[in-house]
């Protein structure tokens, strides 16, 4: 029979909390790291005052290629966002809160288990930014495969430390063999070769329009118009984009 943690209430709450929100906060991070790569005005070319004005002269983004696959099974992007902020992460956040309040600072297993679930979470954080910022699905699919080893290796530390843990761990990995099927499925279509040459495409006219913009940043400064910008930094390649590559699609952004 589970034996609850004997800890006063108060610190159980403050544990359980703490955990939570680091937990939800790697997300949010990982999250916001992907919007920056894709939409800031110095790195994705798609951010700031002066990139507003240059965006609808720019194509959409790779992820709104026809030649990105996304498996038939792909459930909508609410799903996802459900998910992850009000199951999964409060999950993992307990697990690691409830494991922590059976701590042991002699037990090896206890030590490894922690060490392995912010490995795992570490991973997490990482995998969002370069699927959906980086878009590289192929180097996504590695570090969710590393997560979810360093999960399944934790699950197993968990069987002798906390068991609720081990089972609240146990529903987090099943969800990450899902989403590495998903992952996969983009990663090894038969025409990744040439959506990898529309997401080169897209990166080199993401770089043009960063250099239009810094122009822009410069000439506003010296008090001269948009328009003389234009003049002066023109972006060679956006007009010799295939739009083919680009065509909009209903699919949602998870």
């Amino acid at each position: 029979m589970y034996t609850w943690p004997d800890a006063p209430a108060a610190e159980q709450v403050y544990v359980i909390l703490t955990f939570i929100v680091l937990a939800e906060l790697v997300g949010a991070i990982g999250a916001g790291a992907s919007q920056f790569v894709t939409r800031s005005g110095r790195r994705g070319g798609c951010g700031g005052r002066s990139a507003r004005r240059i965006r609808p002269r720019a194509p959409y983004t790779p992820y709104d290629s026809p030649l990105w696959r996304i498996a038939p099974w792909q459930p909508p992007g609410w799903v996802f966002f459900v998910a992850w902020t009000f199951i999964l992460y409060p999950l993992i956040g307990l697990a690691a809160a409830v494991t922590f309040l059976h701590g042991d600072y002699t037990d090896a297993y206890w030590i490894s288990a922690l060490a392995f679930w912010f490995a795992q979470l570490l991973f997490n954080g990482l995998w969002t930014p370069i699927f959906f910022g980086a878009f590289n699905p192929r180097a996504a699919f590695g570090i969710i495969l590393v997560t979810l080893v360093l999960t399944i290796v934790d699950i197993v530390l968990l069987w002798f430390v906390d068991t609720l843990a081990f089972a609240f761990m146990i529903v987090y990995a099943a969800w990450l063999l899902f989403a590495t099927t998903l992952n996969g499925y983009t990663a090894f279509a038969k025409d990744y070769e040439q959506l990898a040459r529309v997401i080169d495409e897209f990166k080199g006219v993401r770089a043009e329009m960063n250099k239009k913009e810094d122009a822009e940043a410069v000439f506003a400064r010296q008090g001269a118009s948009s328009a003389a910008a234009d003049d002066a930094v023109l972006l060679p390649g956006i007009e010799n984009v295939d739009k083919r590559s680009f065509m909009p699609t209903s699919r949602p952004f998870v």
